[in-house]
């Protein structure tokens, strides 16, 4: 199965670690960029993409949809981005499907992260909110980041896009975590067992 994500930097990145990055019977052969400025004609590194790649994943723009699919013989094209309405999905589909290859959402079932405790309820103060990471920087320097103050954004050498991202969540007494795979935003108290729980994520 030949598979191109089409992507952000953000939940394109997560959806192929959560389906795509251990499965040696797909070969995600691109992911596409769009909404950020910056991040086509990069390469998802190889630290992150782990042994199936190599020489990483390339990112090219998403307006070479339809050429990559021909070139590549994708089988599989799967939408990993929001922000965008319903009509602009399915020009995206339809693209796609004239090429002959199929066009996917990937669901909660395959797409969210599996806890090691019954999770009962999400509620009240140490509640943990999950992102991905911001894209403007190394990848790689960038695969774990935690902020627990805004003297951390400077030590990360964040860029101001990235910084802005962080910033709300630091100044109301959150604490982050940021992963190649998601955000993570708690108090600072139940982190050390949050990433006990959490010890299984790829992220090299």
């Amino acid at each position: 199965m030949r598979v191109i994500i089409l992507g952000a930097a953000g939940r394109d990145f997560h959806n192929f670690n959560m389906v795509y990055r251990g499965d040696p019977s797909s070969v995600v052969v691109a992911f596409t960029a769009a909404q950020i400025s910056g991040i086509a004609d990069r390469t998802y590194p190889p630290a992150l993409a782990g042994p199936f790649y190599p020489a990483g994943i390339p990112i090219v723009a998403e307006e070479r949809l339809e050429a990559l699919c021909r070139t590549e013989h994708v089988d599989q094209v799967v939408f990993a981005y929001s922000d965008v309405p319903h009509t602009h999905v399915m020009h995206l589909a339809s693209r796609a499907l004239a090429t002959g290859a199929d066009f996917l959402l990937l669901g909660p079932r395959h797409t969210m992260l599996t806890a090691s405790c019954p999770v009962i309820a999400v509620s009240g103060r140490r509640v943990a909110v999950l992102r991905h990471p911001m894209p403007y920087g190394n990848l790689t320097l960038e695969r774990v980041q935690r902020f627990g103050s805004l003297a951390d954004l400077d030590v990360a050498r964040c860029t101001i896009e990235a910084a802005r991202s962080e910033t709300t969540a630091t100044v109301t007494g959150r604490s982050t975590i940021k992963t190649t795979r998601t955000t993570v935003y708690t108090p600072v108290r139940p982190l050390a067992r949050m990433l006990c729980c959490n010890a299984s994520w790829p992220i090299g």
